[in-house]
């Protein structure tokens, strides 16, 4: 059955996510914020969706990859970062 597939052990699936700038309560991107409003400024200018993203967001693409419709991805980097690398 199509649902078999799910469950075979040998398949390991190797993928990446690779976020950008994330914010969130006296983490990195919170501590610039408060201390270096300069350099956070310029971090935000470069983000073209215009702000930091959300720990939130990072995690909904981790459970995607765990999901049974992300089984047939692998060997992917995933960049959750608001267009920051472009």
């Amino acid at each position: 059955a199509a649902s078999d597939v799910y469950k075979r052990q040998d398949h390991i699936r190797v993928n990446c996510i690779a976020p950008g700038s994330i914010e969130f309560a006296d983490g990195v991107w919170d501590q610039v914020k408060k201390n270096m409003p300069d350099m956070y400024a310029a971090t935000l200018a470069g983000i073209p969706f215009g702000r930091m993203g959300l720990p939130e967001e990072v995690g909904s693409v981790a459970a995607f990859l765990m999901s049974a419709p992300a089984y047939w991805t692998t060997g992917q980097t995933i960049a959750v970062d608001g267009a920051q690398s472009l």
